[in-house]
């Protein structure tokens, strides 16, 4: 003959679930009935300990370039967890290791008082960089005492993309007259709606304008 286990918590006599336990004390009774069919019990308490209140939010964190850099992970709560998943390395997330796409980032917390783990997670989308060309339509070759020309040829076009160099103003005018005698780097740069950002470059080549 054998015993039995009842209580809350305890599943077919001999497994027990936390699960489905109480959290606190849980009283386990152990029956027992021998070949003459005598039988006794014994009581136990069983202590269920709650899991700790894990939470990981960070807005800053949503959406980022895949040329960021390192960053260094935080809004895990309660404080000394510990962060997981691809392009983790303890507390900072390399988005080159991860790559393009959504990533699901774990933030584990372990009580040091009972040894129970829990965990919240926060997904980071690594977004790639826009594909910015800068085919120029202005001419290649001007004078120092030409007029100043609105620049073109940058794509995307429409949005947040704005040309910089030496002779430049005001985000998309070139003035010979500012700029260096000889060649320009002449810098197209977009950013899209995330933030991230492509550039591409053409030479302007500026002559010195005859000396009367």
């Amino acid at each position: 003959t054998t015993g039995d286990y009842s209580g809350n918590g305890v599943i077919g006599g001999t497994s027990f679930n936390p699960s489905l336990a109480n959290i606190g004390t849980n009283t386990i009774t152990y029956s027992y009935t021998d070949n003459n069919l005598c039988s006794n019990t014994i009581t136990e308490p069983l202590v269920v300990n709650p899991l700790p209140s894990v939470s990981f939010s960070n807005s800053n964190l949503d959406i980022i370039c895949i040329d960021e850099g390192i960053v260094t992970l935080s809004g895990g709560l309660p404080s000394s967890g510990t962060y997981s998943g691809t392009g983790v390395n303890n507390n900072t997330f390399d988005p080159s290791i991860a790559n393009i796409g959504s990533h699901t980032i774990w933030y584990t917390y372990t009580n040091p008082n009972n040894g129970c783990s829990d965990s919240a997670s926060h997904t980071i989308t690594v977004t790639a960089l826009p594909i910015v060309s800068f085919l120029i339509t202005n001419p290649t070759q001007v004078c120092s005492n030409e007029n100043p020309f609105q620049l073109s040829g940058g794509s995307p076009s429409v949005g947040n993309g704005i040309y910089s160099g030496d002779g430049v103003t005001g985000g998309n005018t070139f003035n010979p007259s500012l700029a260096s005698i000889g060649n320009n780097t002449i810098t197209y740069t977009y950013t899209d709606a995330s933030g991230c950002s492509g550039s591409s470059s053409q030479t302007i080549n500026v002559l010195q304008a005859a000396i009367p």
